[in-house]
């Protein structure tokens, strides 16, 4: 997996603040606009704008099942 560097941006659930992504499907690629992120603090799903800023999206039938098990793995290591 790799991480890069993003321009900051805040969860639009929780507040936290991003400055980085980490691919966990593809091994070198670097985040694109339209990609889904997933807040690693409380499991918000998000993607990248243009300008690699975040903006909160709604899960719906087109949601890929690995974003689906990113949420579900990050909610359920926060409700300890």
């Amino acid at each position: 997996m790799q991480t890069t560097r993003v321009p900051g941006s805040r969860c639009h659930v929780c507040g936290k603040r991003h400055s980085a992504a980490t691919a966990t499907q593809r091994q070198t690629d670097q985040p694109s606009p339209g990609d889904y992120a997933v807040c690693f603090y409380c499991g918000a799903v998000e993607r990248f704008t243009d300008t690699l800023q975040l903006v909160p999206v709604t899960l719906d039938a087109d949601t890929p099942t690995e974003v689906l098990r990113l949420v579900r793995a990050i909610k359920a290591r926060t409700r300890h």
